[in-house]
């Protein structure tokens, strides 16, 4: 019974590790093939494809857990298993109420769309094999090929701006390449994982600035300053935890220093309409957007308006009041919930343990970005770090858990030895 116990979560893991790379690395891959020519199946469909096969097996996951665990399962675990009943239950009864409208439908596939990506984002978290010292060399591969997809382009286009990472126009034949934000994601992922599990000083601030550089290039403003806030709070808990100050102090100096340097390059892209936001028309359009959301709230503060975006066609709110029009008081006070307990307890193990695990600075990492963005720029329908951060703090405290029977049990069996009469 133990081995096929063990057999089943190494199956887990590989699982997950596989999920890992279709939705980040390998989601950039797949574009970056279709936009040279070399695959010519369009690209719509492939994240949503992944993320069905994969919400399958989380849904074997999610009961598989509580059927197993019964009444022990962690509290944040099981809030969000309360989360997704709620989510599904409220749609499945909006959806009756306007099942004569013509969005009706629309509003259903989003909504469930929605439930499945972090049913099977959080599996993938869940379930992610913990690197004991250095990162392993499955992930490194995945940061070669998606370096290698950047320098092919630069070389083919030769200009380093937002469409060559885009990969909208290396290939006459070429599809319509990957949603800059899709792209950004990834970036922004897979960055945080490096840092993670990279120690050293040198090496950590590189990555960033490595990341920051591609994010600015891209143009993807959302997930670039998620990850510049990062820097600053990731290199300020370090040095004071280390009790080196130094390395925060040199962190800002060196920060400065690139900021210098690059700010004509960064006024050059997309990101430097922070600077005049009122010439900006995507700032414009999400300002009217949220005047809107506000309005639905105003008249309907306990069940908002489910739909309401795709019968007026004003778009959805562009921050986490997209989960209280859409699903309610109840909806956006879950969402909540889940993202501060998710960073209470991912921090509490990165600020007061000396010593942690890597996979808690990577849940921590992923999880005050996800709250980030969820309150500034990411609406509920496009979040998929939220349910990746909860995962990879369960999958922290399964791992504290495990470590912690092993201890009992070892423990246990050294007082069963030293009991032992002499002879036997």
């Amino acid at each position: 019974m133990k081995l096929f116990s063990s057999s089943l979560r190494l199956s887990l893991q590989m699982s997950a590790e596989v999920g890992f790379f279709l939705l980040f690395a390998g989601y950039v891959l797949y574009q970056y093939s279709v936009a040279v020519g070399w695959l010519s199946t369009s690209s719509s469909g492939y994240f949503a494809g992944v993320a069905i096969f994969f919400s399958i097996l989380g849904l074997i996951h999610i009961v598989s857990r509580i059927s197993v665990r019964g009444g022990s399962v962690p509290f944040l675990e099981m809030l969000l298993y309360t989360y997704l009943l709620y989510l599904t239950v409220f749609s499945i009864i909006s959806g009756i109420f306007i099942s004569g409208q013509t969005h009706g439908s629309v509003a259903l596939y989003e909504a469930f769309g929605t439930i499945l990506i972090w049913i099977a984002v959080y599996f993938i978290g869940a379930n992610l094999r913990p690197v004991v010292q250095d990162i392993s060399f499955f992930y490194v591969a995945q940061i070669v090929l998606l370096l290698g997809c950047f320098a092919n382009a630069m070389f083919h286009q030769g200009f380093p701006l937002g469409p060559f990472i885009t990969f909208s126009s290396l290939s006459e034949n070429g599809a319509e390449g990957a949603t800059y934000q899709g792209i950004g994601r990834s970036i922004l992922v897979m960055t945080i994982l490096l840092v993670s599990y990279f120690k050293r000083f040198t090496l950590q601030f590189a990555i960033i600035m490595t990341g920051l550089l591609i994010l600015t290039t891209l143009g993807s403003r959302s997930h670039l300053f998620a990850l510049a806030s990062l820097l600053v709070l990731h290199f300020s808990l370090m040095g004071i935890r280390r009790l080196k100050l130094y390395q925060t102090v040199l962190s800002f100096c060196l920060i400065v220093a690139f900021g210098f340097l690059t700010k004509d390059f960064f006024l050059d892209t997309r990101a430097a309409e922070i600077f005049d936001l009122a010439e900006s028309s995507s700032w414009r359009a999400r300002k009217d957007i949220f005047v809107a959301s506000l309005r639905i709230v105003s008249d309907s503060p306990i069940f908002g308006d489910f739909g309401y975006h795709l019968r007026e066609s004003a778009g959805y709110a562009h921050n986490l009041l997209s989960a209280w029009t859409e699903f309610g008081i109840l909806g956006i006070l879950f969402f909540l919930a889940l993202m501060i307990s998710a960073v209470c307890v991912s921090g509490y193990r990165v600020i007061i343990y000396q010593k942690h695990h890597g996979i808690w600075l990577f849940a921590f990492h992923i999880n005050v970005v996800a709250l980030f963005l969820a309150i500034t720029t990411e609406p509920i329908f496009a979040s998929v770090l939220p349910a990746l951060g909860w995962g990879l703090t369960v999958q922290g405290m399964k791992m504290e858990e495990t470590q912690s029977n092993s201890r009992l049990y070892a423990d246990d069996s050294a007082r069963g030895n030293r009991l032992k009469p002499m002879g036997t």
